[in-house]
């Protein structure tokens, strides 16, 4: 005999399947086994990252701001692997856009960037590190956390660790 809670639980994942059968693809139109790896996602505000690639694992973090992630392999029908903060989370598909809103087609950034500036381009900025491994708040301030996440990426890319994010660091983003 199954106690209330359990068979509450077992009912939402069949009604989940049967959704999931019956709807196959996300707004997107991705293959059900879509490899993922190295894609770029915009992910909805409020979505959760999960350890686990089902809707019942424990959630690690929940991107209120969204933001955008990296594809870390082959999406199943329900979720996709991504990178946050040098981790493999999991994130569903229906939360996920596939493209970026920056890159080198879309808006460069020409100027230097530094500690105290404000504003899209900052944020613009933080969202890249953060598609790289870093946790930095999302704020569109440039503050010492930016610079520290600036620092940790030029050395990872083998350039001047002066924490500035110029010419160079904006590139190796993907932002000029």
């Amino acid at each position: 005999m199954i106690d209330r809670s359990r068979r509450n639980a077992l009912v939402l994942i069949s009604s989940m399947a049967a959704l999931s059968a019956s709807h196959p693809a996300s707004a997107q139109q991705v293959p059900a086994l879509f490899d993922g790896k190295d894609t770029t996602y915009q992910i909805i505000p409020g979505s959760n990252l999960r350890v686990g690639d089902n809707f019942t694992s424990g959630i690690v973090v929940t991107l209120w701001q969204g933001g955008s992630v990296k594809g870390n392999g082959t999406c199943s029908q329900q979720s996709c692997p991504v990178v946050y903060n040098s981790q493999t989370l999991y994130a569903r598909r229906s939360r996920l856009r596939l493209g970026s809103n920056s890159g080198p087609n879309n808006n460069p950034i020409t100027e230097t960037l530094r500690r105290g500036d404000q504003g899209e381009k900052v944020k613009r900025l933080q969202e890249a590190l953060n598609r790289n491994g870093a946790a930095v708040t999302i704020d569109s301030n440039y503050g010492r956390g930016t610079k520290t996440a600036v620092e940790a990426f030029q050395k990872s890319k083998g350039l001047d660790a002066d924490g500035v994010a110029g010419p160079a660091t904006l590139r190796a983003l993907g932002l000029a």
